[in-house]
């Protein structure tokens, strides 16, 4: 049986810190964006949504990354005029399309998460989904993370 579900993910506008990073430097750059992010969303009237990572290209040595909240639709015009005025030059809202993605809760160390992703990439290749580019994950708790694989 599979360890995964295949699910909808709706379409959505994050903001992120988008950066360059290798898997050690994750926990530092979470660690930093998700406290600044949160206080800039509140700070706006705007309620922080979804604490997700987005993995923005290949994960060879360093890969692309945008680590922040999903903005709900309503929050948008509290959050828009001021996105560039956090501080950092690494900020920018981001908008997703919808797509459907298979996704494996992950319960355990984050230290854990590129053994996760690997072989829940591979339990999906020998399952025959046809694996698309772009993934994420959901910071649900300290030691629960939901792992997005999206689907062409």
């Amino acid at each position: 049986m599979a360890s995964f579900d295949r699910v909808t993910v709706p379409a959505h506008t994050a903001i992120l810190v988008r950066d360059t990073v290798s898997p050690t430097e994750m926990a530092a750059l979470t660690g930093q964006a998700l406290p600044n992010l949160r206080e800039f969303l509140i700070s706006t009237g705007a309620e922080p949504g979804a604490a997700r990572a987005y993995i923005l290209s290949e994960p060879h040595g360093t890969f692309d990354v945008g680590v922040g909240f999903v903005v709900d639709e309503q929050d948008l015009p509290l959050v828009e005029p001021f996105a560039g005025d956090t501080g950092d030059d690494r900020v920018e809202l981001a908008h997703f399309d919808a797509m459907t993605a298979l996704v494996h809760r992950h319960t355990g160390p984050r230290t854990e998460l590129s053994g996760a992703w690997r072989e829940f990439a591979a339990e999906a290749e020998a399952a025959g989904e046809p694996l698309g580019a772009g993934s994420f994950e959901e910071l649900v708790s300290d030691t629960v993370t939901d792992l997005y694989l999206h689907l062409r």
